[in-house]
């Protein structure tokens, strides 16, 4: 299921999760990891202390992202 969609910051709003990472569909795992580093460095709520919902919402759905594309299955 690596179409599979993370839930968005809105009611009805979905995120593909390679969008969400910024990686091509063809990518290899050790390119998917390296772009979750990347993103979650960024977006990680210790970061944002004036925004940290909005950052938790998004490292949370970086990690769902990752988890589900860094599964072989």
């Amino acid at each position: 299921m690596r179409e599979k969609m993370a839930g968005g910051g809105r009611v009805g709003e979905a995120v593909c999760y390679y969008e969400l990472l910024q990686v091509e569909k063809s990518s290899s795992l050790e390119e998917i990891k390296k772009a979750f580093r990347r993103q979650a460095l960024l977006h990680h709520p210790d970061k944002h202390a004036d925004r940290v919902e909005e950052a938790t919402r998004i490292f949370q759905q970086l990690q769902e992202a990752y988890e589900c594309l860094s599964n072989p299955q």
